[in-house]
């Protein structure tokens, strides 16, 4: 564990506004390359919800995009009339209604993030092995210790 207190306040302020940097850029070239794709950024989201964790219920999905279930319904419908995804009943309890990614839906997930990986490639091909290294070991430890935080409201 390291010392707590260590930091200044312009370091945060500093390290802050580089993960912001780094977000906000991510997200446009993220969007950029959606363009080449027939779906949404919020329909982008939700494949890949399904295609990391598996079959979920409408109302998990709602819950992890901090979105009212009304709308999760609407964004569905439009995905399962796309042949993204389809509504599956649970065989051990009827009521339960879980959402499946569907083969098109797995392929555009693949094939976006492919394109997302390709332009991280290209900027880390930009820097030296050892400052890759050292990217790659900072961002997740900061990504470590924000796990570790998530319980300490």
């Amino acid at each position: 564990m390291g010392s707590k207190g260590f930091h200044s306040p312009d370091q945060v302020k500093r390290v802050e506004a580089a993960l912001r940097r780094v977000s906000s850029t991510v997200k446009q070239k993220g969007r950029l390359i959606l363009h080449n794709f027939p779906i949404t950024p919020q329909q982008f989201e939700v494949l890949y919800l399904l295609n990391e964790h598996g079959d979920m219920t409408i109302g998990n999905i709602s819950q992890k995009m901090s979105l009212a279930f009304s709308t999760m319904t609407d964004l569905l419908h439009r995905m399962e009339k796309a042949g993204l995804v389809a509504r599956v009943r649970s065989q051990k309890d009827r009521r339960v209604v879980k959402v499946h990614i569907l083969r098109k839906g797995e392929e555009i997930v693949r094939d976006v993030l492919k394109a997302r990986r390709e332009y991280l490639g290209a900027v880390l091909d930009q820097m030296s092995r050892e400052e890759v290294d050292q990217v790659d070991h900072a961002l997740h430890l900061i990504a470590d210790y924000m796990d570790k935080m998530k319980g300490h409201r």
